[in-house]
């Protein structure tokens, strides 16, 4: 009898939560339910993710820049909770589970460990503002790309155009945008990924130890693809990637500067030599260095054919107009 009447009242409490929440956001209230349970509850004794928080909009976790990338923490509003203590889990009907789906502790260990670049921590779709070409509908493309996303039927996404147009910004908005849905997503540059390879095999690490996290994450994010020194090595790393990730149904998005079209094979194409100064951002352009192709490879570059939706984004160079789009 005593375990029915725990019970009871675990229901109990679990209607009136259900039923309070629905309340306008106030200190306190009373609610009553159809079978005549009554009772007053503070607001203070509700899940705080039943409201929204100005603090951290609503989402129950807060990004931060840490060093280079981006880090994600529970925000103080779910740690001050005083149902879930800051669990963001809690018992309803005698069943544990997250206060909401995805858990804010989930989404937080994502976005911590997805790599994003730090400079974009503000970066999302509601904030790109590179309007001077296509780069609201791309924007609103990718925003619904990520909307509909489901693993093993997806296809990528291979984002060209010039330099500063705002192709890494989408990406890091994108990521941000799967991450908030509970999809593990990594983020790597693709130079800086071929420097920490080489830099692995100095230290005796092995390939597959270190690419394991680009091969099973949900979705992998390759900013700068093609950009390089066009070796031989270089193209087998981007095959392995590429095809890794094709065997196993698992989309890549990616940006590159070079020309999504084989009419770019028709410019000079040569090897670029990346520890020269590189102030002349125009010298990144298809016109210059040919296609992602001919960077590739025709094998690689078919596989994207296959799996990933092609989109240029066009516009002004925002950063020498002074601004970060």
């Amino acid at each position: 009898m005593v375990g029915d009447s725990q019970d009871n009242s675990k229901h109990r409490v679990s209607r009136l939560i259900d039923r309070f929440s629905n309340l306008p956001a106030s200190n306190s209230g009373s609610i009553s339910t159809s079978d005549g349970l009554s009772g007053s509850i503070s607001r203070s004794g509700i899940c705080q993710m039943k409201f929204p928080q100005s603090c951290c909009g609503g989402t129950g976790y807060v990004l931060f820049a840490e060093n280079a990338t981006l880090s994600a923490r529970v925000c103080d509003c779910i740690k001050n909770c005083l149902v879930c203590q800051g669990q963001t889990r809690m018992v309803i009907d005698g069943t544990a589970r997250s206060c909401v789906e995805p858990s804010p502790r989930k989404i937080a260990g994502i976005m911590t460990n997805a790599q994003l670049p730090a400079r974009y921590l503000n970066a999302g779709f509601d904030t790109f503002t590179n309007h001077s070409g296509n780069g609201r509908q791309v924007a609103a493309r990718m925003q619904k790309w990520a909307q509909t996303f489901s693993p093993n039927a997806s296809t990528g996404l291979l984002i060209g155009g010039s330099v500063g147009v705002g192709k890494t910004f989408l990406l890091v908005a994108l990521a941000k945008a799967l991450a908030a849905r509970g999809f593990s997503v990594c983020f790597a540059d693709f130079f800086q990924l071929l420097s920490e390879l080489k830099a692995g095999y100095s230290d005796g690490k092995a390939d597959p130890h270190m690419m394991a996290p680009l091969m099973s994450c949900d979705v992998l994010f390759i900013d700068e693809l093609g950009k390089g020194r066009n070796t031989e090595w270089e193209k087998t790393i981007a095959d392995t990637l590429i095809a890794g990730r094709y065997n196993q149904k698992r989309p890549v998005v990616a940006s590159t500067n070079y020309g999504l079209t084989a009419d770019a094979t028709q410019a000079v194409s040569f090897n670029i030599d990346l520890e020269r100064s590189l102030s002349n951002r125009s010298d990144f352009s298809p016109e210059v260095f040919g296609s992602l192709e001919s960077r590739l490879g025709s094998r690689v570059f078919s596989r994207l054919r296959e799996t990933m939706e092609f989109t240029e984004v066009t516009g002004d160079d925002f950063r020498r107009r002074g601004a970060r789009g």
